[in-house]
């Protein structure tokens, strides 16, 4: 094993004692374990859930967002933002380098416009899916507050119209970011050390 592999493990294993300690002492429990069933949970719920995917492998996020866009659940007006262009049947893609490019430092406040205005256009009985692939992209292009501090504004729980997926490459985070990120959401999805699912206290 190499030194940077070794300091790979090593961090992944840190981080996870302390995602178990944050979830223990901030009231959530586990929900749902395996990929497949922590679909079919997922699948199940009717909107305001404000989902946030720690994930440590790219395969997984992309089994996860494939699985979420499913064109059995397809809600109304569903999006997603993405590091590279992905071709989903009715999903409306942006990569965070476009959007990017276009609103800069308020790429936060106008995605937030954006994904506002498509739940409430929305007129069906499912929720608008919106998911962002990496937010770790933002915080390395100077983002990091913004992206916090939407988080918190946005809280636990969202639109009753709205299913909100927040992913972030969890080796790309410092602690003291992983524990605000892992409070200021509702359910909390893990893929290591295998996918685990857990929910806050506080939604019933």
């Amino acid at each position: 094993m190499t030194q940077t592999t070794s300091q790979m493990v090593n961090k992944t294993e840190e981080q996870n004692k302390l995602i178990a300690q944050t979830l223990q002492h901030n009231g959530y429990e586990l929900v749902s374990e395996g990929k497949g069933c922590i679909v079919q949970y997922v699948w199940k719920l009717e909107g305001s859930e404000h989902i946030l995917f720690l994930w440590e492998k790219e395969g997984n996020r992309d089994a996860i967002v494939q699985e979420l866009f499913s064109s059995e659940h397809k809600g109304e007006s569903n999006a997603l933002f993405s590091v590279v262009p992905r071709n989903m049947p009715l999903v409306k893609n942006m990569t965070y380098g476009d959007f990017f490019k276009t609103y800069k430092e308020e790429f936060l406040e106008k995605a937030v416009d954006k994904v506002s205005r498509a739940v409430s256009m929305n007129q069906g009985d499912k929720s608008t899916r919106t998911a962002f692939e990496d937010d770790t992209w933002l915080m390395a292009r100077g983002l990091e507050d913004k992206v916090l501090s939407t988080e918190e504004m946005l809280g636990r729980q969202v639109d009753p119209k709205l299913s909100l997926f927040c992913m972030d490459q969890r080796r790309n985070l410092s602690d003291a970011t992983l524990v605000k990120l892992i409070t200021t959401h509702g359910y909390v999805l893990l893929d290591e050390p295998g996918f685990s699912l857990y929910k806050w206290g506080g939604i019933q």
